[in-house]
């Protein structure tokens, strides 16, 4: 139910409210001019997705190799800004949650727009699903430029900066060769085999493989 929630939620986020173009008459000119749809609110979109594929968790919980709480906040992770926002990390209420969520949506999506060029070019349901993406195996794992290399994204990021700033039949071609590597990995002689991502939340990654299609 969740999923078919957030479809839905996905879906009216991306649908033009009145197919008709609006039209204004100019007190000044015969002239007609047609509106463009509104744009889609992504930080709004991100913080309401990451609310529902995470879920809020008031104590904390072993996650890993360490806690989390929240929604998925690792609590070793959280920086002094954040835990400025948190009473007491060990009885987290929703409110401080849906406050440090919304800074890490922010944070993520200025790194994105500073590595990725074009960013402002990308389609809102696809930033959703690269946030998204971001926000669970971290940021800085899907730009490819994390340290711990064996953690890094490397083709899936460099299809989705190559379509981002591609026009046409050749974008939509990368930008499914980026979704396609959200599922599988190919090795050295050619075998494909499922991502780790996909292995541990199959539903979300697909959910997002679809996003980032346009579909």
């Amino acid at each position: 139910m969740r999923y078919l929630f957030l479809l839905v939620l996905l879906f009216s986020a991306c649908t033009k409210v009145d197919e008709k173009p609006v039209v204004i008459a100019d007190a000044l000119s015969t002239k007609q001019v047609e509106l463009a749809p509104p744009k889609m609110d992504v930080p709004l979109k991100a913080f309401e997705i990451l609310v529902d594929l995470e879920g809020m968790e008031s104590i904390p919980y072993q996650d890993g190799n360490g806690r989390s709480v929240g929604y998925g906040f690792a609590i070793a992770h959280l920086t002094p800004e954040e835990l400025a926002l948190i009473e007491n990390v060990e009885n987290v209420k929703e409110e401080e949650a849906n406050a440090v969520l919304k800074i890490k949506v922010d944070k993520l999506i200025k790194k994105m727009e500073r590595e990725i060029k074009g960013w402002e070019t990308i389609e809102g349901g696809r930033k959703l699903a690269l946030i998204s993406m971001a926000f669970q195996l971290g940021v800085e794992n899907v730009l490819a430029i994390s340290p711990n290399k064996s953690k890094n994204w490397p083709r899936f990021i460099g299809y989705v900066k190559e379509a981002a700033v591609s026009k046409g039949m050749k974008r939509e071609s990368l930008f499914k060769k980026a979704a396609d590597e959200m599922i599988l990995n190919v090795n050295s002689r050619g075998h494909k085999f499922k991502t780790y991502w996909y292995n541990i939340t199959p539903k979300r990654a697909l959910l997002m493989n679809q996003l980032l299609r346009g579909l």
